[in-house]
């Protein structure tokens, strides 16, 4: 089995075929504004958001902002756990963000964050949140 069958499998299984998150994972979907997962995530405490099937870090607290988009935001990914991809689909020109490990469809990139960094615009539905521990 190639690892794209075991994380579309892994996906069928643990986020549900006809789910919204697989949808996002497998099909590029996008999360509804401020859907219920977003609205879990969007004030966690300091800690990582993981890939929901390889359980790989993706993004940190420490980079989110409140972008008042409806969907979770960050200034930067982890270091080498997502790729970009040229996206145009829907007659727009965007950069499609996916996961190294299990390389499902996360979001897009935009050149309108704070302070001229970028904006990660993320589908809370792929994500699992994990708090960091106390040194």
């Amino acid at each position: 089995m190639s690892p794209s069958e075991f994380y579309k499998a892994l996906g069928e299984f643990k986020l549900g075929k006809d789910s919204e998150a697989f949808n996002v994972a497998f099909d590029e979907a996008t999360d509804g504004r401020f859907c219920k997962q977003y609205e879990i995530f969007k004030n966690t405490p300091d800690g990582v958001f993981i890939d929901k099937l390889s359980g790989r870090a993706l993004f940190d607290t420490r980079d989110r902002f409140n972008s008042k988009s409806g969907w979770l935001s960050f200034t930067k990914p982890v270091a080498g756990e997502v790729y970009e991809k040229a996206d145009n689909s829907f007659g727009m020109t965007r950069t499609e963000i996916r996961s190294v490990s299990s390389d499902i469809h996360l979001g897009h990139v935009f050149s309108d964050g704070p302070n001229g960094k970028p904006r990660y615009c993320i589908n809370a539905t792929v994500l699992e949140f994990v708090p960091r521990k106390d040194n």
